[in-house]
């Protein structure tokens, strides 16, 4: 998308985070896949900034864990790396806080884990880490992060607004992948119960009963239809 600014001089303010915020509005309304898209997403903000790398997480409140969901510059071993508890390092008191932090430079800071094993400095330059909580219905579903090379002389508070505006933009599709997770986590849990109780049951009804819970619940963890028709043979007494 292209503007052409009528104001003589140098380029209009705010006409950059216009267009910014049209291409990732546009790229939501096309979305098919949102996990797919985030990463371009996050991939057209690191260019807008001229950040090094930026990842996106998702807080899953069953298990008060939190999850690296997509990133840009960062690899998948990186990103399987990323995974912290409610409160722990900055990710968790974000999530915590409901408040944006942003570490001057991470190489010197204790509070930041580098659980993705990523590099402190570039060419011998200190890196900032920014991170924004995403806020849905007065709820954080997650953060917004990005990693850039420090500078002593700008300030971040319009990062911070730029990242709080595209959490806004993104918070129902963050809010509707968090509740998908946190399904998912009560299925396995649901799951793994039932193969258990299977285990250590012998009675033949019993062990019925728990087997049609247990392909119920494999059904709705699949997406299919939680209704079964004959799921199993019945016991035929002798």
């Amino acid at each position: 998308m292209e503007f052409k600014c009528k104001k003589a001089g140098n380029e209009c303010y705010g006409l950059k985070e216009l267009v910014l915020l049209f291409d990732i509005s546009q790229r939501l309304i096309q979305s098919k896949e949102l996990k797919n898209d985030l990463s371009g997403i996050l991939e057209m903000l690191v260019k807008y900034l001229g950040a090094e790398r930026s990842f996106l997480t998702i807080f899953n409140r069953e298990s008060e864990s939190i999850m690296i969901e997509a990133a840009f510059g960062y690899s998948v071993a990186q990103q399987a790396r990323g995974r912290y508890k409610l409160g722990e390092g900055i990710i968790g008191r974000v999530v915590e806080m409901s408040r944006p932090v942003v570490i001057d430079k991470i190489s010197k800071s204790s509070l930041f884990l580098n659980r993705t094993q990523q590099e402190l400095t570039k060419d011998w330059q200190e890196l900032t880490f920014i991170c924004n909580p995403i806020i849905e219905e007065g709820k954080v579903t997650g953060t917004l992060s990005v990693v850039r090379i420090y500078n002593p002389h700008i300030s971040y508070d319009e990062d911070n607004q730029l990242l709080s505006i595209i959490g806004s933009m993104i918070s129902r599709s963050v809010r509707s992948r968090q509740e998908r997770l946190e399904e998912m986590g009560v299925l396995r849990k649901k799951i793994f119960n039932c193969r258990i109780s299977l285990k250590r049951s012998f009675v033949p009804e019993t062990i019925l009963g728990i087997r049609v819970k247990c392909a119920m619940y494999i059904r709705w963890r699949d997406g299919l239809p939680p209704r079964i028709r004959n799921p199993l043979p019945k016991f035929v007494e002798r």
